[in-house]
């Protein structure tokens, strides 16, 4: 059975949808009564009216209605007002009629309390007034209750005068104060509630059929008023005197999520917790198709969704919206990641996604200006509705759909009908223009992904015509968002492109200006002279060109079309890349593949693991890197794709360089030197083959790359994406570096240094106090990371195929994969199942290659939390460390999250441990370096001033300075004699 219900806002529309029409109104005013019989006559007070959809009665305060004994109201389908009037009656009837009463406490009621009776055709909302009498709700009529007092409510007491009709009495209840027990007998009940306690209550309307079995349901009705419903029982049972209302064995109720605030405002964070609870900065609400969710502002943002509540950490655990829309603007941001489903969310004007993505089965999103900065993943039923604004990277799954309102849309350049049909194929371009005249294109290469089960559906619009000159933008914003065929656009004197900027067979020349992030251009001329481009520049299309003569842009895709480069910077952040027949001419000198000088790639291209750096024309260095399998910034440049053209390069100058006295360089070759002071910065994507570079204070951009340098910083800041590597050596104390640092065969020596999320490292590092955050990765054969007193490794440290060195400071989880060693330097190692230490004589070696289970754990065990769980399936350690530190060690060749205090690993290498001297032995003060004591400092010491590798027992620097020293006296330990 369906409920269906009439709520105050239908029911003001109702009223209000007639004054189209030009509706007569019928006011009756005070000290005036209005009978049946003047209905019948259709005249009142001097103004003639026709029963139906186009009157409007106004009963006003201080009115009468109805004069007789037994008054039947028949308005014939009008809409009638009752405000504050005397209805007198012994029984009072209304028939078809839209009906609302809102008598404040001035209503009042005249004659015997018998019964006011809505009958056939009547809709009715009540918001207030006291009623000391009983109403009754008989077939084909539906009544709302949001206020009032009542003395009784009752459904179907069917009169003679009501004929029987296909619909039963209808009463929703969302407020209200009422004496007697609301009984429905035959009929329908809802009541529009905010929390339910005592039923499931997890849809926007529910139904539920009692049993004989009473209880008692305690609800919050839409008006915020407590209201409890004896559920269940027979008649002889009865109801307990404090119900309000019961509903017998085999009646059924609806009930109703009502919002008592339909529009919530957002203009700082509402979380997702907020969000289900229905109450945010003093509003309260249910999330129901009839809700919206306004997030404006500077401050205004939905949380993340599986990020940072309680956290939903895969795609089965969606955030359901229940039909809510959210409307991002004018600053209003949705928090990322989240994985959202049934609602609907409208990204306009200044609005952002901030991130990842993921709607699901319901979901809908419709860009309609703002942006959304991150993938978006279109799940099965979802849909992605493109109108207007900018999107990063989109993967539409089985059965999603991708909407877009579209001129000229093609698919390689053959036009496409509309309606819908199936997305563009792997390979395939998509381009269009939408309504305002700005291009869009999709394709594989930039990002846009479809399922073979997708589904496209093109809604036709008309373009405005393109621009038939030149465009040119001197110092200010380009005028278009999008260049069509045959246009073409100048950037001058800082003149600016926006994000999501596309170029469909047109021209585009930077001569000193800059592009936001997203270029994607196809079968077009792109000239970049001085200026910038940011990030996820794809040029497709085998007709496209492009001239590098300066500037900077922080990646660039080739896909089938040519590229001349001769001076700027390709910033590292984001890769150098051709494919499907792209060329590319490098014009500059001194190129050089792994230090060896060239004149030409080798007929394979750039190999994996290979690098080529040079001098392009404009002087500026050049870097291409191949990398390995497992970085994040690898260069692609195919078998046959690329020629280096010789030609004279002007010489490095000037040979020394101090920020900010001295104009802030782009890039810094072999031979010069930098110094960045406080108040100096290096701009984001600089480069530097080469040189030496010293940071007192100062800061260095996100995206910088630094090969062969020597980069030496004190106090310093470093931004994200930071790049070193190919013989690179950082010297750092007391600085921060952002996230995703990488460095690929290179040294670093860090004191008091603290380094962000995801680093990658492939070299060797000696690390004193100060982090390395979360998810960190350390690989390669030849690499060694040491620990030392007050270091931290951030969760989930993956070590593969190297080797991790710990003399002390704390770990959160590593994972030592198969080839990797994790090396403990330990004064002493108790292990808990032999229950005495290991003797360290000689190292201890465990091979943990093979999984190694003492027992299976029961399922609450999984989490290893407690001391019972402590025997199962890992080994504990007590180690005390070099540094004197005493940790607890867990190893398991089983993955899981560790809880303890201490620290976890997941062993499936090698586990050392080594004894760590920690005092002098008078035996060994004769033999140097057997064990470290004092004689061993007196040799080191004399190697130091003699300049001598052979000695050198700290970090491998191949000249002996400072960091030697602080290094083996950290070896050393302490409590040696004087």
């Amino acid at each position: 059975m369906q409920f269906a219900y009439l709520p105050v806002a239908v029911a003001i529309a109702s009223v209000s949808a007639v004054a189209f029409a030009q509706p007569v109104v019928v006011n009756v005013n005070v000290g005036e009564t209005l009978t049946p019989a003047d209905l019948a006559a259709g005249t009142f007070g001097g103004q003639a009216f026709t029963l139906g959809p186009d009157t409007i009665f106004n009963i006003n305060d201080g009115s009468t209605l109805g004069a007789g004994s037994i008054d039947v109201f028949d308005f014939g389908g009008s809409s009638v007002n009752i405000f504050g009037a005397t209805l007198r009656y012994f029984s009072l009837e209304f028939r078809n009629a839209v009906l609302r009463i809102d008598g404040g406490d001035e209503l009042a009621l005249a004659g015997l309390p018998i019964a006011i009776l809505f009958d056939l055709g009547c809709d009715v909302v009540i918001e207030s007034g006291v009623f000391g009498t009983i109403l009754e709700v008989a077939a084909n009529a539906q009544v709302t209750v949001n206020g009032g007092a009542f003395d009784e409510v009752s459904l179907l007491r069917r009169f003679t005068s009501s004929p029987p009709g296909p619909t039963p009495p209808r009463l929703t209840v969302g407020g209200g104060n009422f004496a007697s027990l609301i009984m429905p007998g035959t009929g329908e009940i809802g009541f529009q509630v905010t929390e339910v306690e005592g039923l499931s209550f997890t849809q926007t309307m529910q139904a539920y059929t009692a049993t004989p079995f009473q209880q008692i349901v305690e609800v919050v009705l839409a008006d915020g008023s407590p209201f409890r419903i004896a559920f269940g029982g027979s008649a002889d049972a009865g109801a307990p005197d404090d119900a309000d209302a019961w509903i017998g064995a085999g009646e059924e109720m609806f009930l109703i999520a009502a919002s008592v605030t339909p529009v919530v405002d957002v203009q700082s964070l509402i979380t997702d917790y907020q969000l289900e609870t229905g109450e945010f900065d003093g509003q309260s609400f249910v999330l129901t198709p009839d809700t919206t969710i306004n997030v404006h502002g500077a401050e205004g943002a939905i949380e993340p969704i599986g990020f940072e509540g309680r956290y939903r950490d895969d795609f089965s655990q969606y955030f359901d919206f229940n039909g809510a829309t959210v409307n991002l603007f004018d600053g209003g941001r949705l928090l990322t990641p989240s994985w959202v489903q049934d609602g609907v969310l409208n990204v306009r004007q200044g609005g952002l996604v901030d991130g990842a993505l993921s709607m699901a089965e319901g979901f809908e999103v419709s860009l309609e200006g703002g942006v959304i900065d991150g993938p978006l993943v279109v799940d099965r039923n979802a849909t992605f509705s493109i109108v207007e604004g900018d999107f990063a990277d989109l993967e539409a799954r089985y059965q999603a759909s991708v909407k877009i309102r579209a001129d000229e849309a093609a698919i390689n350049g053959v036009p496409v009908g509309t309606g819908a049909m199936e997305g563009p194929a792997r390979d395939d371009v998509l381009t269009w223009i939408n309504e305002d005249g700005r291009p869009y294109l999709m394709n594989e290469s930039a990002g846009h992904e479809f399922s073979p089960f997708a589904s496209l559906i093109i809604d036709p619009v008309s373009a405005p015509l393109p621009a038939s000159t030149p465009m040119v933008a001197d110092g200010v914003a380009a005028p278009v968002r999008g260049l069509r065929p045959d246009e073409s656009l100048t950037l001058r004197n800082g003149g600016s492109a926006e994000r999501g900027f596309v170029a469909l067979d047109a021209e585009l020349i930077i001569e000193s200006g800059s592009v936001g992030p997203r270029l994607h251009t196809h079968g077009s001329h792109v000239e970049l002279h001085d200026g910038s481009i940011a990030e996820s520049w794809v040029a497709l299309g085998a007709g496209g060109s492009i001239v590098a003569t300066g500037g900077v842009a922080r990646s660039l895709h080739v896909v089938g079309g040519s590229a001349a480069i001769s001076g700027g910077v390709i910033a590292p952040a984001a890769p150098l890349a051709l494919e499907e027949g792209a060329t590319l001419e490098l014009r500059g000198a001194e190129f050089k593949l792994d230090g060896v000088d060239i004149s030409a790639l080798p007929e394979g291209g750039l190999e994996q693991g290979k690098l080529l750096t040079g001098v392009l024309q404009d002087g500026s260095p050049f870097v291409a890197n191949a990398g390995d399998a497992v970085e994040r910034v690898r260069d692609v440049l195919p078998a046959g794709s690329t020629t280096l053209a010789l030609t004279t390069v002007p010489p490095a100058t000037p040979a020394s360089i101090t920020v900010p006295t001295d104009p802030t360089p782009r890039w810094l070759r072999a031979g010069q030197s930098l110094a960045v002071l406080e108040g100096g910065a290096l701009a984001d994507g600089f480069l530097a083959v080469g040189g030496e570079i010293d940071v007192v204070g100062g800061e260095i951009g996100d995206g910088a790359e630094f090969v062969g340098t020597t980069l030496i910083i004190e106090d310093g800041g470093l931004g994200d994406d930071l790049f070193v590597h190919a013989g690179a050596v950082v010297e750092a104390d007391t600085t921060a570096i952002g996230d995703r640092f990488t460095m690929s065969d290179a040294t670093a020596r860090l004191n008091d240094v603290d380094i962000g999320a995801d680093a990658h490292i492939r070299g060797s590092v000696t690390m004193t106090a100060g982090s390395i955050g979360p998810r960190a990765t350390i690989v390669g054969a030849e690499t060694v990371v040491e620990i030392h007193q007050n270091g931290l490794l951030g969760e989930g440290t993956y070590v593969d195929d190297a080797h991790l060195v710990l003399h002390g400071g704390a770990a959160r989880s590593i994972f030592i994969d198969s080839g990797a060693t994790l090396t403990i330097m330990a004064t002493e190692v108790t292990r808990q199942d032999l229950s005495f230490p290991f003797p360290l004589t000689e190292p201890v070696e465990l091979d943990l290659s093979s999984p190694v289970v003492v027992n299976r754990p029961p399922a609450y065990c999984e989490d290893i939390t407690a001391d019972d769980c402590d025997h199962l399936n890992y080994s504990r350690y007590s180690v005390v460390f070099a540094d004197g530190s005493t940790r607890q060690l867990r190893v398991t060749s089983e993955y899981h999250h560790w809880r303890d205090v201490g620290f976890g690993t997941f062993v499936r290498g090698t586990l050392r441990f080594v004894r760590a001297a920690s005092g002098c032995s008078p035996a060994d003060l004769a033999a140097p370096f057997d064990a470290l004591d004092i004689a061993d400092v007196m040799a080191f010491l004399s190697a130091f001033e003699a300049n001598s590798e052979t000695a050198d027992l700290g970090s491998p620097i191949g000249v002996w300075d400072i960091g030697d020293i602080v290094a083996f006296l950290q070896e050393f330990g302490a409590g040696c004699p004087s």
